[in-house]
């Protein structure tokens, strides 16, 4: 069982909220377990998480599925976006297993504000689409990728920097977990 925390516990400091990714949804029931506000982190842009409201809307008005013939059509009330930039392909019938992630992923729960991986030009009309599904705080901090330092690690080479602390752990007590790399992981 997840022991609860008080707030002042938390690194002998008061919390003032808890910043989460949109993936880790389980972290606002946490925020309300401590009585602390959250604010959903999208590391994605508005637009692309409008095309997911898109999605829904088309999907709810029967669009989808459409005839391949028709993907090169524009969406209405959506120009330029086609049928064939959706996120998912709209000539089959979308598992509901999928569905259900896109719509936990879109959920914004009890969140008081939404932070965008986004600026306000780039995104504007995405940006006020989503204001009005989501009647919260939108702060638009973007682009991540040019707020963090250059990673001095290469796809091509072999990353060993790694191997001296693990040679140090007990027999299978490590968990390798990839987020996004390109490893390349045997059974050995």
């Amino acid at each position: 069982m997840m022991k609860m925390v008080a707030v002042e516990e938390v690194c002998g400091r008061q919390v003032a909220c808890i910043i989460y990714d949109s993936i880790m949804n389980f972290v606002d029931a946490v925020a309300g377990r401590l009585k602390l506000p959250s604010i959903v982190l999208r590391t994605t842009t508005a637009a692309y998480m409008h095309s997911h409201n898109v999605m829904f809307q088309l999907l709810a008005e029967g669009f989808i599925p459409l005839p391949e013939s028709q993907l090169e059509a524009a969406i209405p009330e959506v120009y330029p976006l086609r049928f064939k930039d959706l996120q998912l392909p709209a000539t089959i019938e979308i598992p509901q297993i999928v569905l259900d992630f896109m719509h936990s992923y879109m959920d914004i729960r009890s969140s008081s504000a939404v932070i965008w991986n986004t600026i306000d030009q780039l995104d504007r009309w995405p940006l006020q689409q989503l204001e009005q599904h989501w009647p919260v705080s939108f702060f638009s901090i973007g682009p991540f990728h040019r707020m963090a330092p250059a990673v001095a690690t290469s796809l091509l080479e072999e990353e060993n920097s790694c191997l001296s602390w693990l040679d140090k752990q007990a027999p299978n007590s490590v968990i390798y977990a990839s987020l996004g790399s390109l490893a390349i992981i045997d059974e050995n």
